[in-house]
């Protein structure tokens, strides 16, 4: 497969969210071209979005209710 191909590939797939399959792409390219700046532009991207979700997922409560003991409720 062509190395613009391949970059093509990974761009789409960063696109449509499907991370993990991109940085495959991408390290498939790089591994034509190692220097190509472009590609390792958008694999460090991906690395950093899924970074932010490892991240985001972490920190959701474990419920969803919320508690305030200060809050009340006028009729």
């Amino acid at each position: 497969m062509l190395f613009s191909t391949l970059f093509d590939k990974g761009s789409k797939l960063l696109g449509e969210g499907k991370y993990k399959e991109a940085i495959s792409v991408y390290d498939k390219a790089l591994a034509i071209d190692p220097n190509y700046e472009n590609a390792l532009n958008n694999k460090c991207v991906v690395l950093d979005i899924i970074s932010n979700q490892n991240i985001t997922s972490s920190e959701r409560p474990l419920s969803n209710k919320t508690t305030d003991s200060n809050s009340t409720t006028k009729r």
